[in-house]
């Protein structure tokens, strides 16, 4: 199943703070905002590995 809607960026994020913040299931999560399990954890997990490289340029630009 190919999901075609477009989301906007503040939608992605809250969606996104949720999954990490585990105040609710994931499956609440996707079918409040009509979204794909594995969208919604493919967006998760760039937003993780962005982060590690953010925190890893931060900590490089204070030595």
């Amino acid at each position: 199943m190919k999901n075609n809607k477009n989301y906007t960026p503040e939608m992605k994020a809250q969606a996104i703070l949720e999954v990490l913040e585990d105040k609710k299931m994931i499956k609440e999560i996707v079918n409040e905002y009509e979204i794909i399990y594995s969208t919604l954890r493919s967006w998760k997990n760039e937003v993780v590995n962005r982060m590690s490289e953010l925190v890893g340029r931060k900590l490089e630009a204070d030595i």
